[in-house]
């Protein structure tokens, strides 16, 4: 299928052909007609691109402190291999589309195939001929609503939050700075509504669309009084609200707006603009300021957008899809036409020229709509050059993450002996990206088409935890060799089913993305310390993780202790390498977190001593994130977050240029096992049991037995 995509490194926009999506349950897959772009937001997103390393560092300061922070906590050599990485992505584009619906996945009930549809959603309404939808961002559109107009319903859900967060009412006196896209969308539903509007821009021409719009005043920024003009038009009382539809790093709109109100106004920044506040206009007018979240409660909560976990109407009224279905209604009752603001059309083969027109501002650019219908196909794909056929170890891969694309798939392109022939991501245009770099002559966006390539002699599977266990199963029955990141599986249930589907097979060979063991540090810890009984203390700075995150999902990742715990678990069985007498943990709810965020294990291994393990999300983030002290033999050791290791009294010091955890070493010896016939590098029975008794930790964290 077609799609536009930005290479973030080197800014250009591009369309590439890239695997269709695949169906998932809850989502709908959409053949799409029209999607609009996003002038403002995408032609910032486009600039940021475009500039030198130097150039995106100045606009996104943000950024570049997250990456300082990270060169303290791992080291310059990881930071940039994820930095490298991240600069390679290939960026989708588009937010809002139209289009038909092809067919459902399980679980959608009131979308059928055949419904025409207006999309939304950042990563889903993306501009591609065909899009994968969640359900709660895909809303019916009636016969009479054209394409053109149902292609910008997610941009106007934007404009009519705004109008929300502002609490307009019948009558009212509103301000719209910023005459735009956004900011014309929102002047012409404030008229539906029967507000009194008065635009505001820098720009003449911007005025001149506002007018066409029934816009009841205008003012141009940069010349005369424009507080005078709101007070004169306002009777003197000043305005009831300004709704911000700038895009601008500038202070100056935040600095006008207070003065344009009556007292008690409401201010709502519904774009982007400097934030400097000046206290006493605020004080004085006792004003409100409001932060409008995109297209409307459900934002960024992926229960309600992934999972379809509506909020009850009587709670929440209005939510990004009862938005959409808002302006959908409005556009179907002849209230509302965002298309009149269509300045530009090109064909989706074009896509490339339209960003060319935006980005130079060609032609003044408002609405830009792009059309599916002619579309061109085959166009030129993106060159994957294939290489001679040779006898080597076939890789096919399952997903492709930052760590995978920071740490693995750069360790297998070392190897000559070894060669990647086909990838299945959940998004084409990734499966392209790495396709190309990589020489992959096989993509694909489903997993089965990398378990029956018959040239796929080991497969990576590095997906969300959720799938791990059914991919693996699938996998092994099939006669492959499995490398799986952590944890195999995410519940004993999934574990007893695999440990069923292993007795099956002849020979499974299993291999479980527990790096730690494999660093160097270990290595040379393990050196000092053979024989005599140890006493380990292992502590983690796992620090705080939003609360939607996917890892803490107990249906996707599982839940912290399960995803990130089995590592540590793994590396005290492996260290001991001994059997587990007993154990005891202690889970404590801390700053709302659940228990297996914050706890005590302590793992006794008889005479060969115990293992015991902090792990908690309360530390600093500037602390290291992992700390080992070991005792025994009348030695003392520390590793410091595996960049130091430190062998007391004769300090005998190993000390690594960067943080190195192993993940390169386990590559390698998995690619070598494969490659010569060998077992796994780690014991199957040793990974059944660490999940066996990471299971039986978490039912004790969680007070189940």
């Amino acid at each position: 299928m077609l799609q536009v995509i930005q290479d973030f490194k080197s800014g250009k926009i591009r369309l590439v052909d890239v695997p269709p999506p695949s169906l998932a349950p809850g989502m709908v897959l959409i053949k799409t007609y029209t999607s609009a772009i996003s002038v403002g937001t995408e032609r910032s997103t486009a600039d940021v691109a475009r500039k030198s390393l130097l150039g995106k560092a100045k606009a996104r300061p943000d950024l570049v402190k997250k990456v300082l922070e990270n060169i303290r906590r791992e080291g310059l050599g990881t930071t940039l291999k994820k930095v490298k990485s991240k600069l390679e992505d290939w960026k989708q584009m588009g937010y809002s589309s139209a289009g038909v619906v092809l067919s459902v996945g399980a679980g959608v009930d009131d979308i059928l195939p055949g419904m025409r549809v207006a999309c939304g959603g950042a990563e889903y309404a993306v501009h591609a001929d065909m899009a994968i939808i969640p359900r709660n961002l895909c809303v019916p559109i009636h016969d009479t609503v054209s394409f053109d107009d149902a292609a910008f319903t997610t941009i106007s859900a934007i404009a009519l939050q705004g109008i929300r967060q502002a609490d307009v009412r019948l009558g009212e006196n509103v301000v719209v700075m910023g005459l735009g896209l956004l900011g014309l969308l929102t002047v012409e539903l404030l008229k539906a509504s029967g507000a009194c509007v008065l635009g505001m821009d820098i720009r003449p021409n911007g005025l001149e669309w506002a007018q066409k719009f029934g816009v009841d005043k205008t003012v141009l920024l940069g010349e005369g009084d424009p507080e005078g003009e709101v007070k004169g038009w306002t009777r003197g009382r000043g305005a009831d609200s300004v709704i911000l539809t700038v895009a601008t790093q500038s202070t100056d709109p935040m600095k006008l707006a207070p003065h344009l109100l009556r007292d008690r106004g409401r201010i709502v920044l519904v774009g982007v603009a400097g934030l400097e506040l000046e206290r006493e206009p605020f004080y004085h007018g006792e004003h409100e300021l409001h932060f409008s979240r995109s297209y409307g409660p459900g934002r960024y909560d992926p229960q309600y957008e992934e999972k379809a976990i509506d909020y009850p109407i009587g709670f929440v009224r209005w939510t990004e899809r009862r938005n959409m279905e808002a302006v959908v209604d409005l556009i179907a009752q002849d209230k509302f036409h965002p298309s009149r603001l269509i300045t530009h059309r090109y064909s989706i083969n074009d896509a490339e020229k339209a960003y060319e027109a935006i980005l130079e501002g060609e032609g003044s650019p408002v609405g830009v709509l792009l059309e599916y219908a002619k579309a061109l196909k085959p166009i030129t794909p993106v060159t994957v050059t294939t290489r001679t056929p040779v006898k080597k170890l076939g890789i096919g891969l399952i997903g492709a993450g930052s760590f995978a694309k920071s740490f693995i798939l750069p360790e297998i392109a070392k190897s000559s002996d070894a060669e990647m022939r086909a990838i299945a991501t959940a998004h084409g245009h990734t499966a392209q990206m790495i396709a190309q770099k990589y020489h992959i002559p096989n993509l694909s966006t489903e997993a089965r088409q990398v378990l029956e390539d018959d040239s796929v002699h080991l497969v990576f599977i590095l997906t969300r935890h959720d799938l791990h266990a059914p991919l693996v199963t699938e996998a092994l029955r099939r006669g492959k060799m499995v490398y799986v990141e952590k944890p195999l599986v995410r519940t004993s249930e999934e574990l007893d089913q695999l440990e069923a589907v292993l007795k099956q097979v002849a020979s499974p060979w299993v291999m479980v993305g527990f790096n730690r063991v494999f660093s160097p540090h270990v290595a040379f810890l393990k050196e000092q310390f053979k024989d005599s009984p140890q006493f380990l203390l292992y502590r983690v700075n796992a620090g705080p993780m939003p609360a939607e995150h996917w890892l803490k999902d107990p249906e996707v990742g599982g839940g912290r202790w399960v995803g990130e715990g089995c590592h540590f678990l793994h590396f005290a069985l492996n260290w001991m390498g001994a059997d587990l007498v007993d154990f005891s943990v202690t889970g404590s709810p801390l700053g709302g977190e659940q228990p297996d965020e914050n706890l005590t294990l302590k793992l006794d291994f008889g005479q060969r001593g115990t293992f015991s393990l902090i792990y908690t999300s309360q530390g600093a983030r500037q602390y290291p994130k992992e700390h080992l002290e070991i005792w025994g033999g009348g030695k003392t050791a520390i590793m410091e977050d595996y960049r130091l290791s430190t062998v007391f009294p004769a300090k005998k010091r190993f000390k690594t240029g960067a943080q190195d955890k192993g993940q390169s070493e386990e590559v390698r010896r998995t690619l070598h096992a494969a490659l010569s016939g060998s077992p796994s590098p780690l014991d199957l029975a040793e990974l059944l049991a660490t999940h066996r008794r990471l299971f039986q930790i978490q039912k004790k964290i969680r007070n189940e037995e």
